[in-house]
Parts: structure tokens; C-alpha cells; sequence
């Protein structure tokens, strides 16, 4: 593990982070039952509300958490920034994005004003509180660096894209601030998959892939244009977003941009110097894969794909891109970063005491491989039987089951982890006392 230039004297308090992340599975979960008890109309068209409420669950219950959670230790750490107020941001910031993330999700299903509503007001509050704490944050830092930037481009894709969604969700609750139509739904969903989500994965791997699997940094140009890239096609989407022939020219841009990253991303992991087996490794071979099948099925021509394919492009690329790829990075990483966080927490509070350093665990100790290599089989299992009812939507209820299973399992690691460290926690803090 490559730790030079890393800085780990302003790390917020572990329950910062690991709030976010305990709860992010399960609004999974929740769905998960729910799906048990349905019919196919789920796969009917990408504008069904439980589309809509399928959709928000992974990218605003689930992916949104944990990257939220993660910022809290990447900048101290990556880019030497502490984070102000880091518990008291992260418990009303965590509280209210929970809260509004289940009143949106439940609107969906139920179409009632009064939680579409509280939907847009709790969501709308935990997001401008945790961005205007982090913009002060790095505005005040001087210093910059790739990280640093991309960082700053992907908080401003996360404004445009909840506000565009605050936007978005005033009309249905009965406010006409905006002349509602699907384009500018479109431009919520880019701004919130390829502007916010895919430039802050992309900046969090130039520091995460040479740190933990002792690879060599991603090529310069690569680190500093490929951020930029993508909102620059996002912004030129926007002036042409009711031109169905630009706006596709801008999408085949914006998955050619994040198909490189993927090219890149296979070609550092190949040179790494330790080529032993790691389950995260296979997580973002999986992700990169899934980014060359989006390209492929959305370059070649409608007529030459086959018709069942053809009738359900869309939903494809959609589920290739958020489960295929995003959520395969973000369980990789976790497979890394508890272990990772729990063992620099549980170093820090021994304070040089040697007696308290030999109750420390081992990274296996604390996430057995044998653990993580589970939960990718039952992912790789999730996502056959996702592409699979796409084209068989009687068959949700297994899909339902699978995503029960595989993030019921990732749960139960997470509240392991948490249980390990406050148990080494108590036993250093007696150690470190007498």
C-alpha cells in the first residue's frame, strides 16, 4: 500500500463516514422487499414511478451515501482539507438526506403531495448544507491538485444536478417555477450520472488505485482533462438538449469519455507491482468491462442490434451504468476503505503505546477475503439476473431476492466492521489509560 503524500492528522471522527455507510445497503434492502411482492410493471417504460423510485433508490439512497460518507475521509487525507464541523455537518446532513430519500422514494409509489413536498424540502436542505460546507472548505484551501479539482467539479455537478431535481420535484408537487418536460429530466439524470457521480469515481480512483493495489498514477492529461471533458459535453448538452440529433452526438461523447476512463483503468491495474488476487481488483475489472458493453450497444446501429435488445436500449445502458459499473466500484472500494479507516482510527488511538498497538487487527481480520469474495459473486449473480428481466420481467421477484441477499450481506459486513472497531476502540482507550 503506497501511503506517501498522504495526510492523516485531520481525519473526522469514523462514525462520520461509517453513518453514511451503514445505512446506504439498506435502501436497497427496503426496495428489495417490496419488488418480492410485485409484478413486472417495473420494466413497462423508464417514466413508471417504480422505475422512477428503483432509480433514486440506488443513485440517491445508495450511491449518493456512500459517497457522501467517503468525502469526509478523501479530503483530509487526498488533499489535506479538513472538513469544518465535520460530525455536526454530517449528522443533520445524513439525518435529512435519509429523510427526504425515503419521502421521494415513497412519493414515487404513492403520488401524495405532502411527502413529494417534504421530498424536495429535506433533500434540498441536507444537500445545500453539505455543499456549502464543503465549497467554503475548499475555497479556503490554497493549495490544488488533481484531486482537489476534480473534487471541485464534481460538487458542481452535484449543485446543478439538486437543483435541477428540486426544480424538477416543485412542479410535481404543485409548484410551476418551470415549464416541466422530459428534456430537462434527461439533463437531471446526465448532470447526476456522468457530471457528479462519474467525475467524482474517476477522481477518486487517480488516488485510491495507486494507493491501495501499488499501481502507477494514471497519465497526467488523463488526470487533468477528463473531468473537465465530461462537463464541458454536459454544458454544450444543455444549449442542445431539445436537438435529438446533438444530444445524442453529446451522449456517445460522454460514454466515449467515461469508456476511456475504463481503457485507462485495465491498463494502470495491468501494470501493478502486486499481482496477487484481490476481489476489488475483479470490482473494477467488472466496472470497466460494463463501460465497453454501454459503448458498444450504444454505438452500433438500432437495426443491427437485436430487436429484443433494440426495444429495451435504453433500460440496458441505464442498468449497465449504474449497477454495472458505478455500484461494482463503490462495493469494491468499501471492501477497502472499512478495513482501511478502522485500522488508521484504531492506530491513532493507541498513541504510540506498544502494548496497545498488539490488540490492533489485521486488515483480513477485520474483512476476511473470503467475505468480500461472496459478496462479488453474489453482485456478478445480481446483475446476470438483472439483464436477464429486462427481457423476463415476470421474473422481479428473483431480482428481488438477489439485491435481499447480496446488500442484506453487505449490511452484515459493514455492522461487523463497526462492531470490531468499537471493540478494539474500548479495549486501546483502557490500555492507553493506565
Amino acid at each position: 500500500m503506497n501511503l506517501s503524500n498522504l495526510s492523516f492528522d485531520s481525519l473526522p471522527p469514523i462514525d462520520v463516514p461509517f453513518r453514511y455507510f451503514i445505512t446506504a445497503p439498506l435502501f436497497v434492502i427496503a426496495i428489495a422487499f417490496v419488488m418480492l411482492f410485485t409484478d413486472n410493471i417495473w420494466w413497462v417504460s423508464r417514466w413508471q414511478p417504480n422505475m422512477l423510485a428503483l432509480t433514486h433508490t440506488f443513485t440517491l439512497g445508495f450511491i449518493a451515501s456512500i459517497m457522501l460518507g467517503a468525502l469526509f475521509q478523501l479530503l483530509p487525507v487526498a488533499g489535506g482539507l479538513s472538513f469544518p464541523k465535520a460530525r455536526f455537518v454530517a449528522t443533520l446532513s445524513h439525518f435529512f438526506h435519509s429523510l427526504g430519500s425515503i419521502c421521494l422514494i415513497v412519493s414515487f409509489f404513492s403520488l401524495n403531495s405532502l411527502t413529494q413536498l417534504l421530498a424536495m424540502i429535506f433533500l434540498g436542505f441536507s444537500f445545500s448544507l453539505y455543499i456549502m460546507v464543503l465549497g467554503y472548505a475548499l475555497y479556503q484551501h490554497k493549495l490544488s491538485n488533481d484531486i482537489v479539482m476534480g473534487i471541485k467539479l464534481a460538487i458542481i455537478a452535484l449543485a446543478i444536478t439538486v437543483s435541477l431535481g428540486v426544480l424538477l420535484q416543485s412542479k410535481v408537487a404543485g409548484f410551476a417555477w418551470i415549464n416541466w418536460d422530459r428534456s430537462l429530466t434527461n439533463l437531471h439524470a446526465l448532470w447526476g450520472l456522468t457530471g457528479w457521480i462519474a467525475v467524482l469515481i474517476i477522481t477518486i480512483s487517480f488516488q485510491v488505485i495507486p494507493m491501495f493495489h501499488v499501481a502507477p498514477e494514471f497519465p497526467k492529461q488523463i488526470k487533468k482533462y477528463l473531468g473537465k471533458a465530461l462537463l464541458l459535453l454536459l454544458i454544450l448538452f444543455f444549449f442542445f438538449k431539445r436537438s435529438p440529433q446533438f444530444s445524442e452526438i453529446f451522449i456517445g461523447g460522454l460514454l466515449l469519455i467515461n469508456g476511456l476512463f475504463g481503457f485507462y483503468l485495465l491498463k494502470i491495474l495491468a501494470k501493478r507491482k502486486r499481482k496477487i488476487a484481490d476481489t476489488t481488483i475483479n470490482y473494477w475489472q467488472l466496472a470497466a468491462i460494463s463501460l465497453f458493453l454501454i459503448n458498444i450497444i450504444y454505438f452500433v446501429p438500432e437495426h443491427l442490434l437485436p430487436q429484443f435488445i433494440a426495444n429495451k436500449k435504453t433500460m440496458l445502458l441505464v442498468s449497465l451504468f449504474i449497477f454495472g459499473y458505478v455500484v461494482s466500484i463503490l462495493e469494491g472500494m468499501l471492501l477497502k476503505i472499512l478495513p482501511f479507516l478502522t485500522f488508521t482510527h484504531l492506530q491513532q488511538q493507541c498513541a504510540f503505546n506498544l502494548t496497545a498497538m498488539q490488540k490492533l487487527p489485521n486488515m483480513h481480520e477485520i474483512l476476511p477475503k473470503k467475505h468480500g469474495q461472496l459478496l462479488f459473486y453474489l453482485h456478478i449473480m445480481a446483475g446476470v439476473i438483472l439483464i436477464t428481466i429486462l427481457f423476463q420481467p415476470q421474473l422481479t421477484w428473483l431480482l428481488g431476492l438477489a439485491w435481499l441477499v447480496e446488500f442484506g450481506w453487505l449490511w452484515l459486513l459493514m455492522l461487523k466492521v463497526a462492531y470490531l472497531y468499537y471493540h478494539c476502540a474500548n479495549k486501546i482507550k483502557r490500555i492507553v489509560a493506565t
